[in-house]
């Protein structure tokens, strides 16, 4: 992988014609406040262009322009990617940013497909659908027995979609060829298998409630 040092990033004048075309192309989506991606976003996502290579952009790194606006700090800190199937490091001056609730992990859902689109890896409508699938289980009401998925479930689940479209894609990072890869995945085995509800943990001893004389047995 490339570090951000070398890494070119989509020049400033570009950049803004093409928040002005998504603008007036996604006139359903309000993109302002908490869904407008942060630059350092919609470089990480046109990255993949320049490096020709999928990377997985986790949601905690799916940063909006308005935390862009007001920070001020000027430590770098690290972040994790997987290219290739190889986890590189990148240097990030943005604080990570929150996915402690569904609304939250939503929004940032929101703003990596939106910067995904702005870098013409992969169309919103595409990933967007993919993004709603994962979403969509933390409403799926689970079997007796079992519980629904969590947030943690949902995010490792993304996690396994990025390495597996890393995989299957090549070098034509695009639209064209990325979107079908997408809905491939969406539709296998494995990706269900992680969203799958999980069986309910207890603390109890089933044996011990299932024996009359399991109190008995204790006392002697």
């Amino acid at each position: 992988g490339t570090s951000d040092s070398t890494s070119k990033k989509l020049p400033p004048v570009e950049r803004q014609a093409r928040i002005t075309e998504q603008k007036n192309r996604l006139i359903g989506i309000i993109i302002q406040g908490e869904s407008e991606p942060s630059f350092e976003l919609i470089d990480l996502a046109y990255s993949m262009i320049e490096s020709k290579a999928i990377k997985f952009i986790p949601p905690h790194r799916c940063t909006k322009r308005d935390t862009e606006l007001l920070e001020n700090t000027s430590k770098d800190k690290e972040i994790l990617t997987i290219e290739q199937g190889r986890l590189t490091s990148k240097k990030s001056s943005l604080p990570n940013t929150s996915t402690s609730d569904a609304l939250k992990l939503s929004n940032c859902f929101l703003r990596r497909a939106l910067a995904l689109d702005l870098a013409q890896v992969t169309s919103f409508t595409q990933i967007n659908k993919y993004h709603q699938l994962l979403l969509a289980q933390l409403s799926v009401k689970a079997p007796i027995g079992y519980t629904a998925a969590s947030l943690q479930q949902i995010i490792q689940a993304d996690k396994f979609f990025w390495t597996k479209l890393a995989e299957k894609v090549g070098i034509d990072i695009s639209p064209t060829n990325v979107d079908p890869i997408i809905q491939e995945i969406m539709v296998g085995p494995e990706l269900s298998l992680h969203l799958l509800p999980r069986p309910e943990v207890s603390s109890a001893n089933p044996s011990l409630k299932s024996s009359p004389n399991a109190s008995a047995s204790q006392g002697k």
